[in-house]
């Protein structure tokens, strides 16, 4: 349902606030944060997931929006990792969070008021979630720093989150008969079952996103080499080709 009532701090969290924390009901408080380093030789199961849902991407084998559902915002606990190098060698840096600490780190009436200033507008509960989880992506980039972020690197951030978002928020006023979106370079598209956008490269064909209702219908393997490889039109999909800034050909 969309929300008609003033754009200020305490009206949107009253409207919106206790179901985010209802959707957080396992969040963990406010811990004692810090950044680990970890040995290369040590194989932790976190890490090792997380760089093969990036190889996935990488290699096309995932889609843009299957690489971002397969971290949840929504999660008790969070985790983090970069591998840097310095002058002591090669050395992955990881850290662990929870909801309190990003609550702790940026108050949700803050944040707010931060957006509002900013010039963002708040129209449903889909708004409220998706602008207060930057707050959980911004966290481990901070701690991660080389040195202390300054305000002006920490507002690109979030203005470039923002942005992102709210191409999907004019999207949804526009056609408002569509559930959902996804982003795709500098545009927001539809994301129907059974539609994928596929982007021409020098090297063949990428998908960069697909969306299945109730896992249909099904990409092969098989479907998708030929797709990536041989530009063979999966049966079954409806396959909408884009540019690289996801404007459709």
């Amino acid at each position: 349902m969309k929300y008609a009532g003033p754009q200020n701090v305490e009206s949107l969290m009253q409207a919106f606030d206790s179901e985010y924390t209802s959707q957080r009901a396992n969040a963990k408080p406010a811990s004692s944060v810090e950044v680990k380093v970890i040995d290369e030789n040590t194989k932790d199961p976190r890490i090792e997931r997380i760089k093969r849902i990036q190889q996935m991407f990488f290699d096309g084998t995932i889609t843009t929006e299957e690489y971002l559902d397969s971290f949840d915002m929504s999660e008790a606990e969070h985790f983090a990792f970069r591998t840097i190098t310095d002058g002591s060698g090669r050395q992955t840096l990881c850290i662990e969070y929870t909801q309190g600490d990003v609550d702790a780190k940026y108050p949700r009436d803050q944040w707010i008021q931060m957006l509002l200033e900013k010039g963002v507008r708040i129209d449903d509960y889909k708004d409220y979630k998706e602008y207060l989880d930057i707050r959980t992506s911004l966290f481990p980039e901070e701690y991660f720093a080389d040195d202390d972020v300054d305000a002006s690197e920490q507002s690109a951030y979030i203005d470039k989150e923002i942005k992102k978002y709210q191409r999907i928020q004019e999207a949804r006023r526009t056609n408002p008969d569509v559930k959902d979106w996804t982003v795709i370079g500098e545009n927001a598209l539809p994301s129907i079952p059974g539609r994928m956008y596929v982007c021409k490269t020098e090297s063949g064909f990428k998908i960069e996103s697909k969306t299945t209702s109730n896992a249909e219908p099904k990409l092969s393997e098989e479907q998708r080499t030929d797709l990536q490889n041989k530009g063979i039109e999966p049966e079954g999909w409806e396959v909408v080709y884009i540019d690289e800034k996801g404007n459709i050909l």
